[in-house]
């Protein structure tokens, strides 16, 4: 199967080992010279009130994608985003008078403008911010290329990975998107469906770029029903219930235990109870997924035994 249907036919988006790896790595080291500011800020301040995290700054770091052992394919898919992104630069480039072309760029030679345009599909530059008053932990931003991390929001390694992971799925559906579609915006993921549930379960009521001004708990509803978000949240979902699964595997009542587990889980975390509430078809989906990934079979139980 090729790299296209191999798309097409997914559903969550896998990432690309060797990026992982990179965007961990990275944000890992930030994240401990922030760690070690902020307990510097304490220990000068002998516990008074103080904004720990003021004066802590880094420069966005620019990553150089590795798509080495993608399941879609390698580094051919930047070479096959590059011949794209150069043919737009070219198209566009003709179109403008040399007055134009000097209003934009000024004295920038043609080439070097051409390599900064293609830079968008070779690279992601990852942003570190120090203190967010509001807000989520981490964002993916398609249009600029630029993934967030707000380090005052990241409470241990195990939740900035977590942080990392999600944002990189919607970089993935991102640049996916770009080389089936010719666009980098959130918003033609949502018409398209790459990474996205099957249609006829689908929310296009619950989207986070038409949300206007709400407040956070509707903000963190409309984020969780979002269809661009389903098999992210899903995924880390799934993730926590597998380390599970290895901890209790060689229990002898691993399938009743287990099976309390996933209780708590779908009972307890916000994103099914907005699923279940607003989303059914998607609740029963990631329920189906979820159970399957740690082997307890049936999912009557959690349906009150209708299928």
């Amino acid at each position: 199967m090729n790299w296209y249907n191999l798309v097409k036919t997914s559903s969550s988006i896998d990432i690309p080992p060797r990026l992982l790896v990179e965007v961990e790595r990275i944000c890992l080291q930030k994240y401990r010279e922030f760690l070690s500011h902020r307990d510097e800020m304490r220990s000068n301040y002998y516990g008074k009130a103080t904004n720990e995290n003021k004066d802590w700054t880094s420069g966005p770091v620019k990553v150089r994608l590795d798509l080495t052992g993608w399941r879609y394919g390698g580094n051919e898919l930047i070479e096959k985003a590059s011949k794209k992104a150069g043919e737009e630069f070219d198209e566009s480039n003709g179109s403008l008078t040399q007055e134009q072309r000097e209003l934009i760029w000024g004295e920038k030679d043609v080439e070097d403008m051409k390599e900064m345009y293609l830079d968008h599909v070779r690279y992601i530059t990852i942003a570190f911010k120090n203190d967010c008053s509001v807000g989520v932990g981490a964002s993916w931003q398609p249009a600029l290329g630029v993934l967030s991390i707000c380090m005052n929001k990241v409470r241990g390694i195990q939740e900035l990975n977590s942080f990392i992971e999600h944002e990189l799925r919607h970089f993935c559906q991102t640049y996916l998107n770009y080389l089936i579609n010719g666009n980098m915006l959130a918003n033609s993921v949502h018409e398209h469906g790459v990474g996205l549930p099957s249609k006829k379960i689908r929310t296009p009521q619950f989207n986070q770029s038409n949300g206007g001004q709400v407040n956070y708990l509707d903000q963190e509803k409309i984020h969780d029903l979002d269809d661009i978000e389903f098999y992210t949240l899903l995924a880390t979902e799934i993730e926590n219930a597998k380390a599970l699964k290895l901890k209790y595997l060689n229990h002898p009542n691993y399938i009743k235990v287990m099976r309390s587990i996933i209780d708590r889980i779908i009972t307890g975390q916000p994103f099914f109870k907005y699923l279940r509430e607003n989303a059914y078809g998607k609740y029963r989906k990631a329920i189906s997924e979820l159970v399957k990934a740690v082997d307890l079979g049936t999912t009557d139980s959690f349906f009150g035994g209708k299928k």
